[in-house]
């Protein structure tokens, strides 16, 4: 078999903000690495590291493929013990590969004859070094067109997704491949606090629309009554910077029985957060501008989703499911004109 490193690119690595490739390894993040000191609580392997949505893609019509593993990360939390990879092929889940040998090459199997667009998709909890790929000798490979459509999305835990079952099959990269869009996910565990760099970040990718899923992680009081608002404001402010006419969607909070009515130290219940989200849409309306909209979240997963919502927060493995076909039926189909 024959090596091919990130720097022939000959492949591409979608969905993260920056790659680092070094002598020692190539490893996607979802900021930019090169200023990790300017993302706070973000700018460690597990947030801004971890690989949630992102994926390598190229052309080939390779029938042997391996990638080679820096190191290998488990954990005992019950739904993500370890590391996987996912391989599409042509938009479809062919096979999953467990990461858990250590560090090594680990090779795919279950790959058909013929010129493929091929997808590996990265553990959507964990960081993933990588040095190499590897194909059969007589292959060849190039970089693939990805869907010119283009959806960023922003959110918490419940968008980064570590309870999915495999790393495509989070509800954002479920919609993607069912719709054949291009999907940054932003979407970071206990993190979504209306960061100003993360806003700015944003503004610099190409965008066809934005979907900002906002306050669930504010409700303990990492942003307040007085301060949500005004950082909401200072976010959508920050991506019509260079956005003019790019439609934003701001997503309220999906069903959490515990936090519906009850105010936290933010002073605000998740009830509080969907009104002031509202009213923020109808400013900007009033205002002139008209590509700004408001979802409610408990349209893409309100109480009848609870039964896939073991801690009555996140959704699990299956829930995943069912909150890309909420997403589909109430926001693709009405909101991402392609």
């Amino acid at each position: 078999m024959k090596d091919i490193y990130f720097k022939e690119q000959l492949f591409t690595i979608e969905g993260a903000l920056s790659v680092y490739d070094g002598n020692d390894f190539t490893q996607p993040w979802r900021i930019d690495h090169n200023r990790k000191q300017l993302f706070p609580y973000l700018n460690d392997d597990f947030q801004g590291g971890a690989c949630s949505g992102v994926r390598i893609t190229f052309e080939s019509d390779c029938t042997l493929l391996a990638i080679d593993i820096v190191e290998t990360h488990e954990s005992d939390t019950g739904f993500h013990d370890v590391m996987l990879i996912d391989l599409v092929i042509d938009g479809k889940l062919i096979e999953t590969l467990p990461i858990n040998k250590g560090k090594g090459i680990y090779d795919f199997t279950k790959l058909p004859k013929g010129l493929k667009h091929i997808e590996l998709w990265l553990d959507h909890a964990y960081p993933v070094k990588f040095t190499k790929l590897l194909i059969n000798d007589n292959a060849i490979m190039k970089k693939s067109e990805s869907p010119k459509y283009r959806w960023v999305h922003y959110g918490s835990s419940i968008s980064h997704s570590v309870r999915a079952k495999t790393p495509s099959t989070i509800w954002p990269g479920i919609v993607a491949l069912r719709e054949n869009i291009h999907v940054t996910n932003l979407g970071f565990g206990g993190n979504c606090i209306l960061d100003p760099i993360i806003g700015y970040e944003m503004s610099k990718l190409k965008a066809d629309i934005f979907t900002l899923k906002l306050g669930i992680n504010v409700h303990g009081g990492r942003l307040n009554i007085r301060s949500f608002e005004p950082c909401i404001i200072g976010l959508i402010e920050t991506l019509r910077q260079k956005h003019i006419y790019t439609p934003i969607l701001l997503i309220s909070p999906i069903v959490a029985p515990g936090y519906e009515d009850t105010k936290g130290l933010s002073e605000m219940s998740l009830s509080d957060m969907r009104e002031i989200l509202q009213l923020v849409v109808k400013n900007y309306n009033n205002l002139g501008d008209e590509n700004i909209y408001y979802v409610n979240g408990l349209e893409i997963m309100g109480q009848e989703g609870l039964k896939y919502m073991p801690d009555d927060v996140h959704p699990d493995g299956d829930g995943q499911f069912v909150m890309a076909d909420n997403f589909i039926k109430n926001i693709i189909n009405k909101y991402f004109i392609r």
